[in-house]
């Protein structure tokens, strides 16, 4: 990204492509409104033949088309609705809020979060990618470390006053629950590891306590279905 010189920035995974029209379209959102950072669209999955799996990576996790304008507080909700290949962004933009966090397995959570601090973004309301869904795909190989990357990406929000705290702690919290493993591979020691990575991370008590609700809730859970389990066997 440094060595780019153009006004605009895509940043595209190996494994996906762009439609033919994406450039054009984007490029010309951007020219027309100025004060956007940036411009994302939709995406649909593919599989390595091309053949077509999901007809909208959107509509996967919603039921309504994706917000456009100051949608931080909706991104940190949920952030599922922007695929980062989908995305130009304005090199001004990115000038103002830095380069990508190479600390993090999750970049793009934080550079999304970071651009949409700063200005409106765009929804083009088409599909403008193909995304290779594979087990060797980045979303897989990446996928146990996305859960304390993005606890990192919280916590640097944590003492920004524009934020509701509470909703913060909440999505922090999940992290951690996250990061110790839910039911299937829920322990004790699991559990206890990843509090104390959280208290390093997000040293906020009142999110370690909500942390320690979920987990109790999910190894209750757990010992349920264990005893439900051996019922049945047992039948």
């Amino acid at each position: 990204m440094q060595r780019a010189t153009g006004e605009f920035i895509v940043c595209l995974d190996a494994d996906d492509s762009l439609l033919p029209h994406m450039v054009e379209s984007h490029a010309r959102l951007l020219r027309e409104s100025t004060d956007l950072v940036l411009v994302h669209g939709d995406g649909r999955r593919v599989d390595q033949h091309g053949t077509i799996l999901v007809e909208s990576i959107v509509m996967e996790h919603r039921s309504s088309p994706a917000p456009s304008g100051m949608i931080f507080t909706e991104l940190l909700v949920d952030p599922r609705f922007i695929h980062f290949s989908t995305v130009m962004m304005r090199r001004s933009a990115i000038d103002a809020v830095g380069l990508f966090d190479e600390d993090l397995a999750y970049q793009d959570f934080d550079m999304l979060l970071r651009l949409a601090r700063i200005g409106p973004i765009q929804n083009s309301d088409s599909v403008d990618t193909e995304v290779l869904s594979s087990p060797n795909s980045m979303t897989h190989t990446i996928g146990a470390a996305l859960p304390l990357s993005m606890l990192k990406v919280f916590a640097k929000w944590r003492h920004d006053p524009g934020i509701p705290a509470t909703q913060l702690r909440t999505k922090a919290a999940a992290c951690v629950l996250e990061i110790a493993g839910r039911q299937e591979t829920l322990t004790l020691r699991s559990s206890i590891r990843a509090l104390r990575t959280a208290a390093l991370i997000y040293p906020d008590p009142r999110m370690l306590v909500e942390a320690c609700v979920l987990l109790a809730r999910s190894a209750a859970g757990r010992a349920l279905h264990r005893g439900r389990r051996a019922a049945d066997e047992n039948s």
